[in-house]
């Protein structure tokens, strides 16, 4: 998937990761990128054939997590 496309795709698990929030903290998002990171070859935003790293998709999520869900920072 490119870069272009996945800031969007990523934000349809964001509110999963909310859920969980209230009773987990933000430990799930380690788990959810590793399973996206698995099941989906994300690219790099310089095109490259190379596969994003599980940290970048991290991170990523993380900070739509944050973008989305303000209140819900600790």
């Amino acid at each position: 998937m490119d870069y272009k496309r996945r800031e969007d795709f990523l934000k349809i698990f964001v509110p999963q990761l909310a859920e969980k929030y209230e009773t987990a903290g933000h430990t799930g998002v380690k788990a959810m990128a590793r399973a996206l990171h698995k099941a989906i070859n994300f690219t790099d935003a310089d095109g490259r054939i190379e596969p994003v790293h599980v940290e970048c998709i991290e991170k990523e999520l993380s900070s739509l997590f944050h973008q989305m869900y303000p209140d819900k920072q600790k």
